[in-house]
């Protein structure tokens, strides 16, 4: 029953963003055979045909996926870009329900849909085979139910935190340095309060269960990863980016125009209606500075950005509220004035009721932000422009 119950609000309040899904997944698999294999899905292609707890430059799970796609659907260009493009539908509709979950409503769910969906970094991992493919919505999963965990205040759930952050871990090694950083975003707001819940610990023996084979097999072979990423430190192979070319990189990553809504995202989790979640803006600062410290490579930062879009598009609803009120009290004296003296001398009551229309009686209902919504009359308009036109 209550399967059906969660089914049934999936479809009332994410109808619109299912749709945006289902288009990217569909566009994704129209393009997925063609411009030939990435030399990088070549490599992924022969370790997956050497399972194992570990590989040199990256964790098992990706070379897992993709043997059993080479044993499923074979090893064209379409089949290995299938479970690509079904993570970017994923992390579609968990944006969106990321909005729902942070308090928005219809026009939020929808704008953090599109907004991701649109999102060009987002459409690439959707259609190349990589390490990069499952981990917006393995890390907007997490996000969600760190969301969860404080609205409902359900300790249990962090057990399910551990276990995506495990998978996620087991995808790549990048979610640790997120970790990191939402360790410190906790440290500095009222999720602190969590690091004495034994839940939260029950959490991180799941994620060190998961990982701890890859773990192992990294220590037998003498941490081969970390050799190689100081190797390629060493020779100088990493790209040094100044301060605002990384942040103009990232705005590149994101879509120019979605990039104000990252921005107004991080800026919404620090006022006073979101206080609850300021942890996760701490930790959205502390891993960007995190990742230009480290001169990691700018695609890096792009998991985290379907929950700041999701924010930001919370924010931007939140900020309509305020200001289609305002607007209108702010044009009531050059517009509807004038239209009042113009119409009362052929019908005041006509142009009573058009002022009601703009300006509701005090005991109407309110919205979630305290002012009355200004209500539309299309019949009562229409009278007014017949008026107008028989003058």
């Amino acid at each position: 029953m209550r399967v059906v119950s969660f089914c049934g609000w999936c479809f009332r309040a994410l109808g619109p963003a299912t749709s945006f899904a289902a288009l990217v997944f569909v566009l994704l698999v129209c393009f997925a055979g063609r411009y030939g294999y990435h030399s990088d899905e070549l490599y992924f292609l022969a370790c997956a045909q050497h399972p194992a707890w570990g590989y040199v430059d990256l964790p098992p799970l990706l070379p897992w996926l993709t043997w059993i796609v080479i044993h499923t659907l074979g090893t064209s260009l379409t089949a290995i870009h299938l479970y690509p493009a079904v993570a970017a539908a994923a992390m579609v509709l968990l944006s969106a329900r990321l909005a729902s979950e942070l308090g928005g409503g219809r026009r939020a769910v929808v704008t953090a849909a599109v907004l991701s969906a649109i999102a060009p970094i987002a459409l690439a991992f959707g259609h190349i085979l990589s390490t990069n493919a499952l981990d917006m919505p393995l890390w907007t999963a997490a996000v969600l139910i760190l969301v969860r965990i404080e609205k409902t205040s359900n300790p249990r759930l962090w057990l399910a935190f551990g276990a995506v952050a495990g998978v996620a871990l087991m995808h790549k090694y990048s979610l640790a340095f997120y970790l990191s950083a939402l360790v410190a975003g906790m440290l500095l707001s009222a999720w602190r309060r969590w690091f004495l819940d034994r839940w939260f610990w029950g959490g991180a023996v799941i994620a060190l269960a998961l990982t701890l084979p890859n773990i192992l097999w990294q220590a037998n072979r003498q941490f081969p990863f970390l050799q190689l990423q100081h190797n390629i430190n060493a020779n100088h192979r990493t790209v040094i980016l100044s301060p605002l070319r990384f942040l103009f990189a990232q705005a590149l990553l994101v879509n120019i125009l979605s990039s104000a809504f990252v921005i107004a995202g991080a800026i919404f989790f620090f006022t006073a209606p979101m206080k609850r979640f300021r942890a996760l803006g701490w930790a959205f600062l502390a891993y960007m500075i995190l990742m230009y410290t480290l001169h990691a490579k700018d695609y890096l930062v792009t998991p985290v950005y379907p929950v700041m879009l999701a924010a930001g598009a919370v924010a931007a609803e939140r900020w309509c509220e305020h200001v289609e009120p305002a607007l209108c009290h702010c044009l009531y004296p050059c517009s509807v004035r004038p239209l009042r003296a113009h119409v009362a001398g052929r019908d005041s009551g006509l142009a009573d009721q058009y002022l009601r229309t703009l300006h509701p009686n005090p005991g109407a209902p309110q919205n979630r932000s305290g002012t009355q919504p200004a209500r539309r009359n299309p019949r009562l308009l229409q009278q007014l422009f017949r008026m107008e036109g028989t003058r």
